[in-house]
Parts: structure tokens; C-alpha cells; sequence
């Protein structure tokens, strides 16, 4: 995605929330999904690690656009061939729009901070997985490698996917969603193309 499509202005907000229903599935459709979580190992013991390394069923994720919203930005995501869509507060959907354009702020925000705490004690983001979503909120799992003269540790945190995007835009690691998950979503493209359409109808 270029520059050029990150929205980071304030102008143009739309009705946003009354789309959700329809375009995030449910009802008696909705699966159960559950992803166990891994457990901590230390000393080399490489109990999982099929999974850490990742699962070729797992479908990839990319951030297509962003576009502000009431209370916030809309952000859209890729996942094979269907678009689905997270609201996130403003100086999120701000912070992830400056990871991919490349630019820092001043002073460091919270995920530059916690990109610092990684560097300085050598741990390693491997990737995150959105997992499940419950009453329109989605939850993700966020993977943490660290190796050192003690061994090796794996880390499976409970996240917000998107402090996860932020995260891995950051550090260039993949954010993936699980298959059964992704199944039962709706594809968002005609409310994102109607979204995009008074967004730039807004900057002419």
C-alpha cells in the first residue's frame, strides 16, 4: 500500500458502526474457534514449535487502506481474496499509518517503546494470528522468540490485533488469520469502496 492511500486526516468521518452487522457473519453460521495458546519453554525444548514457526493453512493479512470513521479509522485488511475490516481509536489508526509510510514521531509512542524494550533485551516478534472474534471485537495472538546463553523462550501473548499491525509493520513480520475464522466473515468491499469513495469525494 502506498502513502497515498493511508488516510491520517480527521475530515470526512462516516457512519461506520451501522455496517458491522451485516459484514461480520454470525448468527448460527458462527463457528467456535479456538487456538490453544504455547506454553513457555526454556533450554531448547521445542514443544510446539510447528506452530510458532507457522501453519501453511494460516491465510496471510495486509493492510489495504485506512480510513477515518466516527470515533476513529476504519482499517481494512487483505486475506486471500476477501477484505474484512477492525475499527481502531484515532492515534492508533494514526500510529499504523506512520509504520507503513516509514516516519517516526518525535518522541516515541507506546509501540516504539515497546520495539525498544524487544532490541534491548533480545527478543524477537515472530508473527501474530488473529484467532477469534466475539461481539464484533477481534482477538489476536501475538509470538515472542527470545534465545540467549540459557536457552531459548516462546511466548504466546493475548493481543489486540491491532497492536499486532502495528507491531509487525514495524518489525516486517507476518500477521496471519485463522482459516476458520476468515470463513465466516462477510467481505467488506462494498462498504469499503463505499467509504473510499466519499473519502475522496471529501478531497476534491
Amino acid at each position: 500500500m502506498t502513502s497515498t492511500n493511508i488516510a491520517l486526516c480527521t475530515r470526512g468521518f462516516v457512519t461506520f458502526r451501522e455496517h458491522l452487522p451485516r459484514f461480520f457473519g454470525g448468527g448460527e453460521k458462527r463457528k467456535k474457534v479456538f487456538y490453544p495458546s504455547l506454553r513457555l519453554f526454556i533450554g531448547g525444548r521445542e514443544v510446539r514449535m510447528e506452530a510458532m514457526k507457522g501453519n501453511k493453512d494460516w491465510v496471510t493479512v495486509k493492510v489495504e487502506d485506512i480510513i477515518p470513521v466516527n470515533k476513529g479509522m476504519a482499517v481494512f485488511l487483505q486475506a486471500g481474496t476477501k477484505l474484512f475490516v477492525i475499527q481502531v481509536d484515532m492515534g492508533m489508526g494514526i500510529a499504523m499509518g506512520m509504520s507503513l509510510m516509514g516516519k517516526k514521531n518525535e518522541r516515541p509512542l507506546t509501540h516504539d517503546l515497546i520495539a525498544s524494550l524487544f532490541v534491548g533485551f533480545g527478543i524477537e516478534m515472530t508473527h501474530c494470528v488473529i484467532v477469534d472474534m466475539r461481539e464484533e471485537t477481534y482477538h489476536a495472538r501475538l509470538n515472542l522468540l527470545q534465545e540467549n546463553e540459557l536457552g531459548k523462550k516462546i511466548v504466546e501473548l493475548d493481543a489486540r490485533p491491532s497492536d499486532c499491525l502495528v507491531l509487525s509493520i514495524m518489525h516486517q513480520k507476518p500477521i496471519y488469520i485463522l482459516p476458520e475464522l476468515l470463513e465466516v466473515l462477510e467481505d467488506v468491499r462494498p462498504l469499503y469502496e463505499e467509504l473510499k469513495h466519499r473519502r475522496d469525494d471529501d478531497k476534491d
